[in-house]
């Protein structure tokens, strides 16, 4: 999953393509292997909004390096120093593969958990209208 969401990352221009993309792609696999759909949106979220900001050409990157003051322009790369000192984004992922091998923090779904959360957000959905 993390290499599609690095792809859909450095293709899409956008962090929304790599949450979109994946969640879609890989939910029917979750589901077979009896994994929670908290795996999968934690996966998601690693994979795909916190590995944004290391992609100067995604809107994440933009973003960090508008609000940083830097510049890209005609072979300027020292602006790009930003990316290893944004250790959050490195380590999330390394972080959740290791999680994965491990089978720690790794929930197997339960019935009556996946119905009852869907039962409290469309209660929730209907007294918040």
């Amino acid at each position: 999953m993390l290499r599609v969401n690095l792809y859909a990352i450095a293709l899409g221009g956008t962090p929304y393509l790599s949450i979109a993309l994946p969640g879609r792609m890989f939910a029917p696999a979750y589901k077979k292997l009896g994994y929670s759909k908290l795996n999968l949106s934690r996966a998601i979220e690693e994979g795909g909004t916190l590995i944004s900001p290391l992609i100067p050409w995604n809107a994440g990157g933009a973003v960090v390096i508008t609000a940083l003051g830097l510049g890209i322009t005609a072979s300027n790369i020292e602006n790009l120093l930003y990316i290893p000192l944004a250790f959050a984004c490195w380590l999330s992922p390394v972080i959740g593969i290791t999680y994965a091998y491990l089978g720690l923090f790794s929930p197997k779904k339960s019935d009556s958990s996946d119905n009852n959360t869907h039962e409290s957000s469309v209660r929730m959905s209907v007294t918040t209208v």
